[in-house]
């Protein structure tokens, strides 16, 4: 999957706060919001190319929240491109955000060298500091549950719901996924 402005055959285009997805034979037309939770799903999938694309797309739409960048951050990360990650975290907080930037980009390469147990500390010290940054409860569910930590998940994505308000995309790819947890323990 590419991103293009100009190709008419291009696979993602913005217009008017509307981002078009090509991805193989199927094609999307999906607001920044339902792009989000499309490459958070695809975050759990770890097609971590495909999310960091449609993400790319999402931060171009002039999205004013760092939300996508910080998920786009952990994308880089897990595709082993530490530097962008860094500078995506660097360039997308805000001042006051700064040194936090260092410790999800710490938290996000300890993940992407398999060192869960210092992904897991930095992004609870972060989430336990840091209540108004959600998507670090977001990833903080995707790690648990890759780890097979259902309820800790479950928690997380909880929180995610919580911190980002009904209307947010981070509340929606929580909410998300933990309809498809209810649904797998009915």
């Amino acid at each position: 999957m590419t991103v293009s402005r100009n190709s008419p055959k291009r696979a993602i285009d913005l217009q008017e706060s509307r981002i078009r997805l090509r991805i193989g034979e199927r094609s999307y037309l999906l607001d920044p919001q339902r792009a989000f939770v499309f490459a958070h799903n695809l975050i759990l999938k770890k097609e971590y190319e495909n999310a960091a694309t449609v993400l790319k797309a999402v931060v171009a739409s002039n999205v004013e929240h760092p939300r996508p960048a910080i998920l786009l951050a952990y994308c880089k990360a897990a595709l082993k491109d530490y530097a962008a990650s860094h500078d995506l975290l660097e360039l997308s907080l805000p001042e006051d955000k700064r040194p936090v930037a260092d410790r999800l980009h710490d938290a996000f390469a300890y993940h992407g060298l398999g060192v869960r147990t210092d992904t897991l500390q930095e992004l609870v010290s972060l989430a336990n500091e840091y209540k108004d940054m959600p998507t670090v409860c977001l990833i903080l569910g995707d790690i648990f549950a890759e780890a097979q930590k259902m309820r800790q998940a479950a928690l997380c994505w909880k929180l995610a719901v919580q911190r980002d308000g009904k209307e947010g995309a981070v509340a929606q790819a929580a909410r998300d996924v933990l309809g498809r947890l209810k649904q797998k323990t009915a």
